[in-house]
């Protein structure tokens, strides 16, 4: 019977104010949801409240992998599900800590409000999400802002809670529903942020974010998931820690688990996300963009600049602004350039016709060599080298053009803390001492395996548009020799 209740409380939305079905658990003013991952998933109404906007609707047509369908076909799933798989989750977890800690007072508006955090954590993407922000970076010349999406999460979450919905949350609040207050709403919005462990925690990487995205990434590409969130979320406490924080701590018989996490990500990393044919074809995508930013055209007929539309969204916060932006969706900019007849626009629509058709174009980027790197800012002198070599030695062409046929993306592969041990930031209690937080990394443990000696592998693939043997052939004779000389790489 405690089994049954436990599974039931997990499941279900606790509020007193609605009556409980009680063969199903449920709600009966829940809405359910089949996902194909978490099975049938509910939302009370005020999440469906905000479900039902069309700031969250667009989601839908956001894909949540970038251009990684370009290799996996099947990797087309978008950001609308998995901002329901990450709501769920939260709820879940939240229950699950409430029922084996009362202790720690957990509210129904504190699940609440954990709950709108992880379905609201992404409607800040651009077009090919992740994309997005590469792309600002690379066409705003002026200032180089660094655009990260949780920002315009930010200004989205305010405009639907404190604005938009503000009527329709009335009139839930007298059918007896609970509703944000505003200190509510900046508690969300701090949880998006990553001020609690739960949707975003940017330490360890133990979240309800990355447990939706890699198992919902593996069901779609294709890929085995070796980890099962369940293990974690039902063996986790809060306890103060040594630093004298209160952290998520995991029993010591989930590390194995916690262990094929980590292989999951690095898997996905390796094999998906940064596959050499999806960077090649992200970097021809971005080319194409940044050749079309500012000449694409509305709705309305009127040119629209793609920099500056983001950047007002950002700054603005307001209804017309954040309007503009959400028209961005995969599809408008893609055929946008892609059905295009405009003179100004057939560079980039060449590019476009050239991953779509890379078997039987010539114009589809050529990899030519993979280079080892230290750290990520060594790219320019990368670059800066090979242009010398190519333009003295080879004297095939001046160094301006040649830093426009030569093109350098970088494959960053890590454990998520870059060159840290995201162990050191994962804290383990034992059964017989619930209350005692130890990191991971001090235990003595043979559960945690394939510990590599570096957490941190980058590489620059060296791509060229220019499709002559000659010019090929020289540049791989570039990169071979700085295989061989070491000594530029920290020059």
């Amino acid at each position: 019977m405690a089994k049954k209740g436990l599974h039931r409380f997990v499941y279900s939305h606790s509020s007193k104010k609605f009556k409980k079905n009680t063969d199903s658990g449920l709600n009966v003013m829940d809405k359910v949801f089949c996902d194909p991952v978490h099975g049938q998933i509910s939302f009370p109404p005020l999440c469906v409240e905000i479900i039902d906007t069309f700031l969250f609707q667009r989601l839908r047509h956001i894909k949540q992998l970038g251009f990684v369908s370009y290799v996996y076909p099947g990797g087309v799933n978008t950001r609308f599900e998995h901002s329901l798989g990450v709501g769920f989750l939260a709820r879940k977890f939240m229950n699950c800590l409430k029922l084996q800690q009362p202790e720690l007072e957990i509210t129904e508006k504190q699940i609440l409000c954990v709950e709108v955090a992880g379905l609201c954590h992404d409607l800040g993407h651009g077009p090919f999400s992740h994309f997005w922000e590469k792309f600002i970076h690379r066409a705003d010349h002026k200032e180089k802002v660094v655009f990260k999406h949780e920002d315009l999460s930010l200004q989205m979450v305010d405009y639907l809670l404190k604005d938009k919905l503000k009527q329709r949350f009335e009139k839930l609040k007298k059918q007896g529903e609970e509703i944000l207050s505003e200190n509510d709403i900046e508690f969300i919005k701090k949880l998006i942020l990553g001020k609690n462990e739960i949707i975003n925690n940017e330490d360890s990487g133990l979240d309800v974010d990355k447990w939706d995205y890699f198992m919902r990434d593996c069901h779609y590409v294709g890929l085995k998931c070796n980890f099962d969130y369940n293990r974690l979320i039902f063996n986790a406490r809060v306890i103060r820690a040594e630093d004298g924080k209160q952290h998520i701590c995991f029993r010591d018989k989930a590390i194995h688990n916690i262990s094929d996490m980590f292989k999951t990500r690095s898997d996905l990393h390796t094999a998906v996300y940064q596959h050499k044919k999806v960077l090649i074809v992200e970097r021809m995508m971005t080319d194409a963009l940044v050749m079309a930013f500012d000449k694409l055209s509305g709705p309305d007929g009127d040119k629209m600049n793609l920099v500056e539309i983001t950047k007002a969204a950002v700054k603005d916060g307001g209804y017309e602004a954040l309007e503009k932006y959400a028209i961005l969706i995969d599809s408008v900019l893609f055929y946008e350039i892609r059905n295009s007849k405009r003179p100004d626009l057939l560079e980039s629509k060449k590019l476009l016709v050239a991953v779509e058709e890379r078997s039987s174009t010539n114009n589809f980027y050529k990899l030519v060599d993979v280079l080892d790197a230290d750290n990520t800012d060594q790219k320019k002198n990368y670059k800066d080298y090979i242009c010398e070599q190519l333009s003295k030695i080879h004297g095939l062409i001046p160094n301006k053009e040649c830093h426009q046929l030569v093109k350098l993306e970088t494959m960053d592969i890590h454990w998520g803390k870059k060159e840290l041990n995201p162990l050191d930031y994962i804290f383990i209690f034992e059964k017989h001492h619930p209350n005692q937080a130890v990191p991971l990394s001090k235990m003595k443990t043979d559960a945690i395996y394939a510990i590599p000696e570096k957490y941190r592998h980058i590489k620059f693939l060296v791509l060229t548009s220019k499709m002559e043997n000659e010019f090929i052939d020289a540049l791989r004779n570039v990169c071979k020799r700085m295989k061989k000389e070491s000594k530029i790489y920290t020059e």
